[in-house]
């Protein structure tokens, strides 16, 4: 199954106006859930996170952390378990942070080299059985 482009960028809006409205926890939680039956081959998730950052670099004031939640929200719609993952580092004095999504253990779309500079703060669960 493929996801449309309008359905990416719906939910980067979607994502974007809830972390505004209501904050990190309300929104990770409202997209945590948002999941349905329908099952997706997971050779199509790379290509919805590159379509999701490519769009999402495009999008005023969207983060890491926007384009983190909205391609999770995408990925539980398809019925596939991921993992928000915020990391950070410390360069010459200044907190750098970070968010992306893995699913089973890799992460999508992102530089392993990136990562690994990254300490790892915390890990939110998008899973469940709908």
């Amino acid at each position: 199954m493929r996801t449309s482009v309008i359905e990416v960028v719906r939910t980067l809006w979607r994502v974007d106006r809830k972390l505004r409205r209501e904050g990190f926890d309300a929104t990770r939680q409202a997209f945590a859930r948002d999941a349905s039956t329908r099952l997706w081959d997971t050779r199509g998730i790379d290509a919805l996170a590159r379509e999701v950052h490519r769009f999402g670099r495009f999008w005023p004031g969207s983060a890491c952390l926007h384009q983190a939640l909205a391609l999770a929200s995408l990925i539980r719609r398809n019925g596939i378990d991921c993992e928000l993952v915020l990391g950070a580092e410390r360069n010459h004095g200044v907190v750098m942070a970070h968010a992306w999504i893995e699913c089973d253990g890799r992460a999508l779309d992102e530089s392993g080299e990136r990562l690994a500079k990254l300490a790892i703060l915390a890990r939110f669960p998008f899973e469940g059985v709908q």
